[in-house]
């Protein structure tokens, strides 16, 4: 093998290719060098931390007013299905029961709760379990399905509630942290940005503004709040994307807490949503192109409720609602704040454009009246104190007369009071109480009739226990927190 030898030329070529790569190797080499690599840390490190404590103060400050919201809904069953339940489990009923489990956030510590409204479903046994394992039976308050809003109330004492922001302020990009039971998993703290904001078309509501987030948000968030860093509420987390498990792709909505405030408000002061009788959608650049507008501002009106105040004050299908009460409107969403904050009652002035017009027209808002289950709620709530919490721990409670020994084969002798219904997964069912069960002390007293039932209530207001029978039996004490 010969030995390799340069020619002047080669020698001359492989100088230059040096001269070339040395200053490229010395900056690589100081770039990766022990003081270089210390050097950001160091200079960043303050930042990081203060960063990584924000987001545990925000999750310690808000986490004591998130709730887990358990709902049991009674199914009735085909009549083909209720005798196959008959002929398996001898018996004749045709219900079954689901329970579904969403979240909530403590708005006022007076017991109020946000959530959304498809998380009550048709329940209407509602059970709210705090961040400290505390239970307690809640009643709604209201509810507005068409944006998925529920507020409904506890009583319990020593409550931490969250101030409500302001969801107009949020930008793409601004960090949000949301809470919540996704799986069952209470108190769970998930982190992201705001992705998009006024996201509409998404085939969940009939009004959809939604704040987008990537955010983990899945089954069991629902209702849980979206905060902002100062820890302020500014949206109800509602839905969100899945893969085809069901998973969480980092897609989730949320509705913006500025019209869900507006709302509450009323619904706490005991008033109705006011309405206008409108479907609002979003003016983007195209419409206001077509409308020959100077920008994309404005509420489009896609139909008009008949016999509405906005059908009677003359608004029609396709018009521009350019300003409500003498502000201008922006988008639909907007449009939506600003009715919800409005009274009943009183002339409003709107201005809408119609056929390259401008017209000024009056609209007086009026009450939306309460749905059925809004009403039963609210004879509830103001119902007798002790009727109530009766009601509340799941029991129908009867006194014991001959016809109903016999029905339930109770012994002759059996004194007190027999119940007569237990609500499945009220707090009662869940305690292993039973119908046919004999109360025969209620907190060390006495009980023959309602009438001692009421007095035995109305001395001990921290809760309730009963000394029961069963079968003849003594079947010992139960305890139900009120």
């Amino acid at each position: 093998m010969k030995p390799l030898r340069f020619h002047f030329l080669d020698r001359f070529l492989i100088w230059i290719i040096l001269a070339i790569l040395l200053p490229f190797t010395l900056a690589i080499v100081l770039t990766f060098s022990p003081e270089r690599i210390s050097a950001v840390p160091e200079k960043n490190a303050e930042f990081a931390e203060n960063l990584q404590n924000l987001f545990s103060q925000v999750a310690d400050r808000v986490r004591p007013a998130v709730v887990a919201i358990g709902t049991t809904e009674v199914l009735q069953l085909p009549e083909s299905d209720g005798e196959i339940f008959e002929r398996l489990f001898k018996g004749p009923s045709r219900e079954m029961y689901r329970q579904s489990l969403g979240s909530g956030v403590i708005i006022d510590s007076r017991g109020y709760i946000l959530t959304n409204s498809h998380v009550l479903g048709e329940g209407n046994d509602l059970m709210v379990k705090l961040w400290d394992d505390r239970e307690a039976p809640a009643t709604l308050v209201r509810q507005e399905e068409a944006i998925d809003i529920a507020l409904i109330k506890i009583d319990v004492p020593n409550l931490l509630e969250i101030p409500m922001g302001n969801s107009e302020d949020l930008r793409v990009g601004h960090w949000v942290v949301a809470i919540g039971s996704p799986f069952g998993l209470t108190q769970t703290v998930s982190a992201g940005i705001v992705s998009a904001l006024g996201r509409s078309g998404v085939g969940i509501l009939p009004y959809e503004s939604f704040i987008q987030t990537d955010a983990a948000i899945n089954q069991g968030n629902s209702g849980g709040p979206l905060v902002n860093l100062q820890g302020q509420v500014v949206g109800i987390n509602t839905a969100m994307y899945s893969d085809a498990n069901g998973g969480n792709v980092g897609i989730g909505f949320a509705i913006p807490i500025s019209l869900a405030k507006a709302l509450v408000n009323k619904w706490i002061e005991g008033k109705n949503s006011t309405f206008l009788g409108v479907v609002p959608g979003r003016v983007d650049e195209d419409m206001a192109g077509y409308y020959n507008l100077s920008c994309a501002a404005g509420a489009f009106v896609q139909s008009v409720h008949e016999d509405s105040p906005a059908a009677q004050a003359g608004i029609k299908p396709k018009d521009i609602i350019l300003s409500f009460g003498g502000e201008e409107i922006r988008n639909d969403d907007h449009l939506r704040v600003l009715i919800a904050r409005s009274e009943d009652g009183k002339p409003i002035p709107v201005r809408v454009f119609r056929n390259q017009e401008k017209l000024n027209l009056e609209v007086t808002l009026v009450q939306r009246r309460p749905n059925a289950r809004e009403q039963r709620a609210e004879n509830l709530l103001k119902a007798d104190p002790v009727e109530r919490g009766r009601k509340l721990l799941g029991l129908t409670i009867s006194p014991i007369d001959p016809e109903l020994v016999a029905q339930l084969r109770l012994p002759a002798s059996t004194k007190g009071l027999v119940i007569a219904e237990v609500n499945y997964g009220s707090p009662a069912d869940r305690k292993g109480i039973k119908v046919s069960d004999v109360i025969v002390e209620v907190n060390d007293m006495p009980v023959g009739n309602l009438k001692d039932f009421h007095q035995a209530l109305e001395l001990q207001k921290r809760g309730l226990m009963l000394h029961l029978e069963r079968e003849g039996k003594d079947a010992g004490y139960f305890f139900l927190k009120r």
